[in-house]
């Protein structure tokens, strides 16, 4: 059976990738979007926080980008951004959990293909008291309730 295809499925798929990360914990917000040149204006469509921000989604991208899951902004490129989606895409065989971030992150990638001006980001904060790192990162904050 695919293991993309139950939510029993999808959390062994998480524990996997967690065991693969040293002293990985779930962030206390996560989100992936876009900024503009100057790393500013930060836009997200789709927010993790509680219970979503220790979902999948955040320890498949620190996966695929090399990430320890500490607080971080790290601009994401086009190739690893598609490859985040296409690994992620998987989980749509699983019908009986929404997928927000995966619709996320496709939004975000095909911002980034139509609009030069604008590159994408993926934003990590383990622990509210953690010094900001960037623009976005104070923009997530402030988004989820954490600034």
């Amino acid at each position: 059976m695919n293991p993309w295809a139950t939510a029993a499925g999808l959390a062994a798929i998480k524990r996997s990738l967690i065991e693969a990360i040293p002293g990985w914990r779930a962030p206390a917000a996560f989100a992936v979007g876009t900024v503009d040149d100057a790393g500013d204006d930060a836009r997200f469509p789709h927010t993790n926080t509680g219970r979503s921000a220790e979902g999948l989604a955040p320890v498949l991208l620190a996966t695929v980008l090399g990430h320890d899951g500490s607080t971080a902004t790290l601009d994401l490129d086009r190739a690893d951004l598609k490859a985040a989606i296409e690994t992620f895409a998987q989980a749509r065989a699983c019908t009986d959990v929404p997928h927000p971030n995966l619709e996320a992150w496709e939004t975000v990638l095909a911002e980034i293909r139509r609009n030069p001006e604008r590159r994408a980001v993926a934003v990590w904060v383990r622990d509210r008291g953690d010094v900001e790192t960037s623009p976005a990162d104070t923009a997530l904050r402030h988004a989820t309730g954490l600034a």
